[in-house]
């Protein structure tokens, strides 16, 4: 951000942020974990764009930011090598500042995930589904929602520590 797009008012100066979180797992069934989570997080000297009275747009760093979420996450693995998890989290994040949401910053995001195992883990196969929920731009408005699909395939040949993968993402081609 130092470089792409110049500040024109001051320097900027690296981002710092200090994290809280708690978290509890429960295993059952065997092979099914649930997962849950809550945490805050506080940032000083967060980077972001803003835009000049001219209308240009440069990068600066706001005052300060927050984010508290709450977090949910099922996961299984069965015997045939196939694994499934699904997630779904609930954020609110504001610049403490201004008092509003901090732009491009989802208040709901959910990720759905199959992965099967091929000839003893050497080779997978995954899909994996991601939702990203209404979000406010930096002009003001609100972006829509939307639904990425995903797909990696990954390698892992016989020399040790080596791992080959392909992906492609946004199979659908969802406008975002």
């Amino acid at each position: 951000e130092r470089f792409y797009i110049p500040n024109p008012f001051t320097a900027l100066v690296p981002e710092r942020i200090r994290t809280f979180e708690i978290a509890a797992a429960h295993y059952f069934a065997r092979h099914h974990r649930l997962g849950v989570s809550a945490y805050r997080y506080h940032v000083s000297d967060l980077l972001t764009q803003a835009i000049t009275p001219g209308g240009d747009i440069y990068y600066a760093n706001l005052d300060r930011a927050e984010a508290t979420g709450v977090e949910l996450e099922l996961e299984g693995k069965y015997s045939s090598g196939l694994r499934v998890r699904t997630s779904y989290a609930l954020q609110r994040t504001k610049d403490v500042t201004a008092g509003t949401e901090l732009t491009g910053s989802p208040r709901h995001l959910a990720k759905a995930g199959l992965i099967q195992s091929f000839d003893r883990d050497r080779f997978t196969a995954g899909f994996e589904l991601q939702y990203h929920g209404t979000a406010r731009t930096l002009a003001g408005n609100t972006a829509p929602d939307f639904i990425l699909g995903n797909l990696t395939v990954t390698a892992r040949p016989s020399l040790k520590g080596l791992e080959v993968s392909a992906s492609l993402y946004n199979l659908f081609n969802t406008s975002y």
